[in-house]
This record gives C-alpha cells, sequence and structure tokens, in this order.
C-alpha cells in the first residue's frame, strides 16, 4: 500500500524530483490542503448480556451522531476533537500542504494518532482535496 506521505512527499521515486510540494503523480496538483473528516456515533452503555461485553471489551453506541469534544478536546479547544459547529457528528482535521508535507505528517502522527483521533466511536472517515490536473 501507498502512504500519505509516500504520495505527497517530494523525493519519492514515482513523482518528479523537479516538482514543488504538493504535486502528485507529475500531473496532479492539490490546491490549499488536505481535509480529513471523521463522523463520530455517540457511547452508550451497553444493552447486552455482560458477559458478552466483558470477553470482548467493546464500547456500544446509540447509533446517534456524537456532539460533544473528546480526546484532548476536553480540556481544551485542539483542532480534530472538537465537533463541527453546523455539522453534526463531523470532527475535521486539516492539513495545509503550503507548510510542507513535514507538517501534515507530524500533525497526523504527533496529534491525531498519539490522541487515538479514530477509535471505536468512529463511524466514517472521509479524505478531502481539491486537485487541479492542468494537462
Amino acid at each position: 500500500p501507498i502512504s500519505f506521505e509516500h504520495i505527497l512527499d517530494s523525493d519519492s521515486e514515482d513523482i518528479d524530483s523537479n516538482t514543488s510540494r504538493g504535486i502528485l503523480r507529475s500531473w496532479n496538483q492539490v490546491i490549499g490542503g488536505i481535509r480529513m473528516r471523521q463522523f463520530r456515533l455517540e457511547e452508550s452503555a451497553c444493552t447486552i448480556d455482560s458477559r458478552i461485553t466483558a470477553r470482548y471489551s467493546k464500547t456500544c453506541h446509540t447509533g446517534d451522531y456524537a456532539q460533544d469534544p473528546f480526546g484532548p478536546g476536553l480540556q481544551s479547544w485542539t483542532e480534530g476533537f472538537m465537533p463541527h459547529s453546523t455539522v453534526t457528528g463531523a470532527y475535521d482535521a486539516y492539513f495545509d500542504l503550503a507548510y510542507g508535507i513535514e507538517t501534515a505528517v507530524e500533525k497526523a502522527q504527533y496529534v491525531l494518532d498519539s490522541f487515538n483521533w479514530l477509535d471505536s466511536s468512529t463511524n466514517q472517515l472521509l479524505v478531502q482535496a481539491a486537485f487541479v490536473n492542468a494537462q
């Protein structure tokens, strides 16, 4: 599999090394950056036999979208861990590639991954980016 870092890394063998950051496969360029949006479900008490929950150690969910901060967002405003103001259940993380791929990878690794941004409450993950192909 190809990683996020590999695709956007200007030193990758699949990418023309003479191009600037944000160039993907030598003909597509990411415009602005990338947004990762997850939709989270509310956790709830499990209503099944306690022996099953004890055996599998899983969290149960209501099926309703979450509307509260989680992780480090419980202590202070932290991007990705705060609910979107108008889209119920959405939590967004932005990667501005103008600062370089290294910054985006550090954010993904040391903020999102370290604090389990994706966990058992994640219902959907959307990765959104705008590309231009001028060929």
